[in-house]
């Protein structure tokens, strides 16, 4: 039986936290976009997947949103999978009959909860509005004054509306002012100001920061001075450092002893990833998905060989930092040294650090032929990063 591939998208509430992530499952043998094809086979791919890689390693405590057809409902898979964990994505293009609104019915009276995706009104919908908990508006398929005279329309139901497809944060503000309730797609990893050249006092001293941080002529007296200079860093690296995840017998006190424990290199790292944190306008998750990028990079760099774990550890990391700063990336680089195969895979996604790169972003988008394409076992790769990244985001998240 072909391999399942498995990749996971954010859905964000009204203050920008991931309350779930939509699964996107892909099988060696079908390559259509949606996630379970009419062949029980492929439905018993995914429940493998589930059973395997473990329902609480991708989502967390977090909801887990999956697309459905009309012969996965009919077949009865639904009722293995747990109700409190899963919102079932229903597609507007199934062949609505009596017999699917039964199902949905009775599985609706069971506790599970329904999504409409890609949602257009029409009288046929009106028994799923009956039964749905949330309607997916799509606003690049529908246009602003579509979708807002849908979210309109959509009042008089005692539904959600999660507006989907979202690429600025101009997309983001829109929606936020219609009312829409939950939130899906790339606009947390866009600059906010992108092309005007200038960020705040706090992006600027961040900035400033993680060039030094990144000097790769940095001596240990210069890491000790960059980050004694911040008294944010500081003061969140001995938390670090005497937190109950390290156990150590002795308080440490001082940075110095603290670069000692750690090493330069990790230190380095931490540093890095601890900036993330200290711009407080941007969704947690703009950091996890650092996280999981700079960990696929450096798991990928074994794959291919050869390669600095080090330096792919920074391509995924700093892939997102134009997003960060709200600055455009070509701008951030030109302040930070970095050697020239970074700079061009974080430019452009080419080169030898730019092709991990471009297999974990594809995977994001659940375009598993591509990933395959440039990273061997990429789907493995990519839920080890999943996990190893939520663990990691908590433990930054605790200092």
């Amino acid at each position: 039986m072909a391999e399942a591939l498995v990749a996971r998208q954010p859905i964000f509430d009204r203050r920008l936290d991931a309350v779930a992530y939509e699964l996107l499952f892909r099988s060696g043998a079908v390559e259509r976009a949606d996630v379970i094809d009419g062949d029980g086979a492929t439905a018993t791919v995914l429940l493998n997947s589930l059973t395997d890689i473990g329902i609480e390693r991708l989502v967390g405590s977090r909801s887990a949103w999956i697309n459905a057809s009309r012969e996965f409902l009919l077949g009865g898979y639904a009722s293995l999978l747990p109700p409190p964990l899963f919102v079932i994505e229903l597609t507007a293009d199934q062949r609505i009959d009596d017999e699917l609104v039964s199902v949905t019915g009775e599985l609706a009276d069971m506790g599970y909860r329904f999504a409409l995706d890609d949602f257009v009104y029409s009288d046929s919908l009106e028994p799923f509005l009956d039964v749905a908990s949330f309607v997916k508006l799509d606003l690049l398929a529908s246009g602003r004054e579509e979708l807002a005279h849908t979210v309109q329309r959509l009042r008089e139901r005692s539904v959600r509306v999660v507006a989907e497809r979202l690429e600025t944060y101009d997309d983001h503000r829109f929606c936020m002012d219609l009312g829409c309730d939950l939130f899906q797609g790339y606009f947390y990893c866009r600059p906010q100001t992108i092309g005007q050249g200038r960020a705040d006092a706090d992006r600027l001293s961040v900035l400033r920061l993680l060039a030094t941080l990144q000097d790769p002529k940095l001596e240990l007296h210069d890491l000790e001075r960059a980050v004694a200079g911040d008294p944010r860093l500081s003061y969140r690296l001995l938390r670090y450092m005497n937190s109950a995840f390290f156990a150590l017998r002795r308080e440490v006190r001082s940075i110095r002893q603290a670069i000692v424990l750690l090493g330069v290199d990790n230190l380095r790292r931490w540093a890095t990833l601890s900036l993330f944190t200290m711009v407080d306008d941007k969704p947690a998750e703009l950091t996890r998905t650092a996280l999981t990028r700079a960990r696929f990079c450096e798991l990928a760099g074994e794959e291919l060989g050869g390669l600095s774990r080090s330096e792919l550890f920074t391509v995924g990391l700093l892939s997102v930092i134009d997003a960060l700063l709200d600055l455009p990336i070509a701008e951030v680089l030109g302040e930070v040294s970095l050697t020239a195969e970074v700079t061009r895979a974080l430019l452009d996604h080419t080169g030898i650090y730019g092709q991990p790169l471009e297999c974990v972003m594809a995977l994001e988008t659940g375009d598993a032929a591509v990933a395959e394409g440039l990273i061997p076992d990429a789907g493995d790769l990519y839920v080890s990063s999943l996990v190893w990244a939520d663990q990691a985001a908590g433990a930054l998240a605790a200092a």
